[in-house]
């Protein structure tokens, strides 16, 4: 049995064996006779009478023994260091805000999500109600060498990188193919750094942008690793899934007893096209037609390997380094299977039906979005609309409520399309840019037997390969998400 203080000097074991510089086994063996918690209770913490032995090795002995606290913490489930970073010594300072830096980084590594995720935010960036899945913009790094056995990894893209990496015959970009989904190595002999070695490792520590897809439902985890596989799509067009990690614990940072839930790590984007083409528009020019090019070539990719993405448009690209690639192509539709009118923004006219409805007794018109065929022409009427706002500067007015709920009004607008309305949206083209004119009247036309057949045909049109610099007028530049909205004025 240890011995609280020492009975002549007043000071706890642990101190005097630090203040004499004793070995690492001796502290460790003297820490453990004193925590915080009851760290044989796993998931509901305890918090147990101490002396405070813990938030000595943290605050009071200048990293010396930072290995010490590196085990502690390696032995502790989440919820366990989540709790001993908010233990208080007798002043109240809390081990994690007070801690010396390299023990401060070693409570943050082991708060990271399944000892690999360091969320950028803890509130979700998109949540979606209806499937109970929440996205997390974050930070990924290697685990420690060890590693609590409370998270099991189902899926580890290391093992399946081979042959995911091939280029389209149209992508003339093949000098920058890069590995994005390079990780930085974790040193073994990293435990036994001195203190200058180990405050450096952690200065240059960076971590890899990720996002990740926490979701109880296992047929959501399934489809993405699956729709990848199935329909041998490239990891230079579509972000790769880097691990996937099925727990009971995930709540690390809020409950520490959540429900069952898996969670995707895919490669993050560096930004999204659409906040790419705001920035075009603050500086005045028009987004460039060889990115949009390039955009369309990763676009032409999934329907060539029989996919149609039904939501694609600036929000659904990400620029991830010099590379193009499609997200949310967990949502993609095969070719000649049905689209759900619930899934997508910019739908083409022929996936707009307007009825005759009875409302107080009165006939009023109504428009719905309807389940039509997917084919790549769902897509390309998208496209088209990416085209016509990165020349004009906005989207038509039909598509103004981007992240918002659609209005009827705004489909009866999209269904009643025809030649007026596409020679009124263009007049906010300049008019001696006929290769803008040209290509939005192919990608947006009424008549979708006189629109571009495929994205191929689209990308060949010369429009794509004459590099112009187009200006847009300042009144058109707003924020993102209030995204300006060219007026057309469609017939009725």
């Amino acid at each position: 049995m240890v011995t609280v203080k020492d009975d002549r000097t007043g000071k706890l074991p642990i101190q005097i064996a630090t203040e004499n510089e004793l070995s690492l086994f001796i502290v460790y063996r003297l820490l453990k006779q004193d925590m915080p918690i009851d760290l044989k209770e796993r998931i509901e913490v305890r918090l147990i009478p101490h002396f405070y032995s813990w938030n000595h090795i943290l605050l009071n002995v200048g990293d010396r023994y930072y290995q010490v606290v590196s085990k502690i913490l390696q032995q502790c489930t989440q919820p366990q260091v989540l709790a001993l970073a908010h233990v208080e010594d007798a002043e109240g300072n809390i081990a994690l805000a007070s801690a010396t830096p390299i023990c401060r980084h070693e409570i943050r590594v082991m708060l990271r999500l399944f000892n690999t995720l360091e969320l950028v935010k803890q509130r979700p960036a998109f949540t979606n109600g209806a499937s109970d899945t929440e996205i997390f913009y974050a930070l990924r790094y290697e685990p420690p060498p060890e590693q609590s056995d409370l998270f099991s990894t189902d899926y580890d893209g290391k093992e399946d990188d081979e042959g995911k990496d091939y280029t389209e015959d149209w992508d003339d970009d093949l000098s920058q193919v890069s590995d994005s989904s390079g990780r930085a190595e974790i040193m073994n002999e990293e435990a036994n750094l001195s203190v200058a070695d180990k405050l450096k490792l952690i200065r240059n520590e960076k971590g890899q942008h990720v996002i990740a897809k926490i979701t109880p439902r296992s047929d959501i985890v399934e489809r993405e690793l699956k729709i990848r596989k199935d329909f041998n799509l490239s990891r230079h067009y579509v972000p790769s899934v880097i691990s996937v990690h099925h727990t009971v614990h995930h709540g690390a940072y809020q409950n520490a007893s959540a429900e069952a839930a898996y969670c995707i790590t895919m490669e993050g984007a560096d930004a999204t096209v659409e906040h790419q083409m705001l920035d075009y528009r603050r500086a005045g020019k028009a987004y460039p037609s060889n990115e949009l090019r390039r955009i369309g070539v990763s676009l032409l990719h999934l329907h060539e390997n029989g996919l149609v993405h039904t939501d694609f448009g600036p929000h659904s690209v990400g620029k991830f380094g010099p590379l193009f690639k499609m997200l949310g192509v967990g949502g993609c539709v095969r070719i000649g299977d049905e689209t759900d009118p619930k899934h997508g923004i910019y739908h083409p006219p022929e996936a707009i039906s307007v009825e005759n409805v009875m409302v107080d007794d009165k006939e009023r018109k109504t428009a719905k979005i309807v389940a039509i065929t997917a084919s790549p022409a769902v897509d390309l009427w998208a496209f088209g609309n990416m085209v016509y706002e990165s020349v004009v500067g906005g989207p038509l007015s039909a598509y103004s409520h981007r992240g918002q709920r659609v209005k009827s009004s705004n489909l009866a607008k999209i269904a009643r399309w025809d030649e007026d309305s596409l020679k009124r949206a263009l007049r906010h083209v300049e008019k001696d840019d006929t290769l803008a004119i040209n290509v939005i009247t192919k990608l947006l036309h009424p008549d979708p037997e006189q629109r571009f057949s495929s994205v191929r045909e689209a990308i060949a049109d010369p429009f794509f390969s004459k590099d112009v610099d187009r200006k847009i007028k300042k009144d058109r530049i707003k924020s993102p998400r209030g995204a300006p909205a060219i007026s057309a004025t469609f017939s009725r």
